[in-house]
């Protein structure tokens, strides 16, 4: 999701290890969103300042990592991923626990250098992604394809047991529907009664006996 901006999908592009090593980069970023966004006050400053130190360079001409809107987009990203995961796949967040996930995401991505803009509320944060690609400021592009090939399960990685296929297709299922028609992911009422009778009896079995660093918020 975060790559259908289409600055984000081209700084990766032109400055990742994703084509040679993507399963590493893979979880580098997830290790380090963890720490950041739900480790402790010294673990997130630590990965604030690695995430800091890695951006530094990454720009380009029409590009630069350390752009608050660029690092906006992302930040609401992260957190439209928990709250929705809670739905599509546990019981949903009431509204108490939403606005403590995102509080604490707003409290965190200040280390970061975002500021004080960033959605204060839910629905806040769903409108800003609704009006994003509405807008056409994030659609995906050829250069989003060719980065989300791995996370959406074209390009397989050695993940153990069941966990690859079924994080390939919760990555799918996840996705604002205008972004899963941009990407070419089929989805059709077979789609969905998969998800309902085997993909979400199967995150509950599964994701549960996962440790906590592979799970999140849960």
């Amino acid at each position: 999701m975060q790559i259908a901006h289409p600055l984000v999908a081209r700084a990766v592009a032109e400055h990742s290890s994703y084509s040679e090593k993507p399963l590493q980069r893979l979880l580098n970023t997830y290790h380090l969103s963890m720490e950041l966004f739900t480790g402790s006050e010294s673990e997130a400053r630590q990965a604030a300042a690695t995430i800091n130190r890695a951006h530094k360079p990454v720009r380009g001409p029409d590009y630069d990592a350390r752009d608050r809107a660029l690092g906006q987009w992302v930040w609401a990203t992260l957190v439209y991923s928990v709250v929705m995961g809670h739905r599509l796949f546990f019981n949903p967040l009431i509204a108490e626990e939403q606005q403590t996930v995102l509080d604490t995401f707003r409290r965190r991505g200040r280390l970061l250098g975002l500021s004080q803009e960033l959605p204060a509320t839910v629905d806040e944060l769903l409108g800003y992604v609704d009006e994003m690609i509405e807008s056409g400021e994030v659609r995906v592009t050829s250069e989003a394809r060719e980065v989300a090939r791995p996370i959406m399960g074209e390009l397989l990685f050695p993940l153990p047991g069941p966990l690859l296929p079924l994080t390939a297709y919760m990555a799918r299922v996840a996705l604002p529907a205008e972004l899963r028609r941009q990407y070419g992911l089929s989805w059709n009422p077979l789609s969905q009664r998969a998800f309902r009778t085997l993909l979400r009896p199967g995150a509950r079995l599964i994701l549960p006996r996962v440790s906590n660093e592979l799970r999140c918020l849960r």
